[in-house]
């Protein structure tokens, strides 16, 4: 494990133990950290695609929630979709773009 100046696994939430809802990541957070909510995104999305291969549009949708709990996270509920879709090769879903745009 890499240690840097943020402390061991930086941005991470600690994997022994229940996370509080105040250790989860924020945008603010994030930024502090030096992540960009796009790139977050697109990593997230397809981590979760390799393990999951075929969601439906609602637990596509209740994924992206769980994962990014914070309101400020909501407007990148479609970016996720999308990115979702692509590292499956998947086509673009209109459904799944409305399930996504209400929390």
């Amino acid at each position: 494990m890499e240690n840097n100046k943020f402390g061991p696994r930086a941005g991470c939430p600690p994997r022994d133990r229940e996370v509080g809802d105040e250790e989860l990541p924020k945008p603010q957070s994030c930024r502090l950290v030096g992540l960009e909510c796009l790139p977050c995104i697109q990593q997230s999305a397809a981590n979760l695609a390799s393990i999951c291969a075929e969601l439906s549009p609602n637990s596509l949708r209740d994924s992206f929630f769980k994962i990014y709990p914070d309101l400020a996270c909501t407007p990148m509920a479609r970016a996720f979709s999308r990115a979702y879709r692509a590292a499956q090769n998947a086509p673009y879903d209109a459904e799944e773009e409305e399930v996504l745009s209400t929390p």
